[in-house]
C-alpha cells in the first residue's frame, strides 16, 4: 500500500515519532473508508484474488470454520 504521508518538511526525526507513524496508519483507514464510501459501501480487498475463480480484487472476503 503506498505512503500517504506528506512528508515534505517534516523532519527525520518526527519521522520516526510513534505520533506520526499513528498519523500515517490513520491517515491510510481515512483514505480506505472514503474509497469504500465512493464505491457504495461494498467492501473490496485489493491484493486478494479468489482461489476458485481467480477473480480479482475480491469483494467480499469470508472464511469458513
Amino acid at each position: 500500500m503506498e505512503d500517504v504521508s506528506d512528508e515534505e518538511g517534516v523532519p527525520n526525526a518526527a519521522k520516526a515519532s510513534s505520533e506520526y507513524k499513528e498519523l500515517i496508519w490513520l491517515k491510510r483507514i481515512r483514505r480506505e473508508k472514503e474509497w469504500q464510501l465512493r464505491e457504495g459501501g461494498k467492501q473490496v480487498h485489493r491484493g486478494f484474488k479468489c482461489d476458485g475463480c481467480q477473480m480479482e480484487p475480491i469483494q467480499v472476503r469470508f472464511k469458513t470454520k
